[in-house]
């Protein structure tokens, strides 16, 4: 959840959905080529990251009007290295330095998204860690 207002959905689809929760209108927003899998929000409700069938992660930025609303979701950079659908991804719970991803090739991965505050566009994040979780 973005904040009381605003919540973000994954809903079988590539699309990230965002809905309002006053008014019940949604936005789409396109960037992955296959069906998101997994969303989660930064703790300060700045960035929404996601995951997807198409083995990648994308982190998004959340450009708010004064007043609040939501006017704009951009897709300022996305993680490849993972060859098999992300099943999990979640941003770190006290900053924004770092999101983790769980796929279906059994790794782990820490994403470095420090600098996230300084992206305008859709770079592409570097690994800081790769782990093989287990075999199968």
């Amino acid at each position: 959840m973005l904040d009381e207002t605003y919540m973000t959905v994954a809903t079988n689809s590539e699309q990230l959905r965002i809905m309002n929760l006053e008014t019940h209108d949604c936005a789409s927003v396109l960037g992955h080529k296959d069906i998101i899998l997994c969303v989660d929000v930064s703790h300060d409700g700045q960035y929404i990251t996601t995951s997807s069938k198409d083995t990648e992660i994308r982190v998004w930025k959340v450009l708010r009007s004064d007043n609040g609303h939501i006017e704009k979701i951009l897709c300022i950079g996305h993680g490849v290295g993972h060859t098999d659908a992300v099943d999990a991804v979640c941003f770190a719970r006290k900053t924004n330095a770092f999101v983790i991803s769980g796929a279906q090739d059994f790794t782990v991965k820490i994403w470095d998204t420090s600098k996230i505050h300084k992206y305008k566009s859709d770079v592409q994040l570097h690994t800081k860690s790769t782990v093989k979780a287990h075999n199968k």
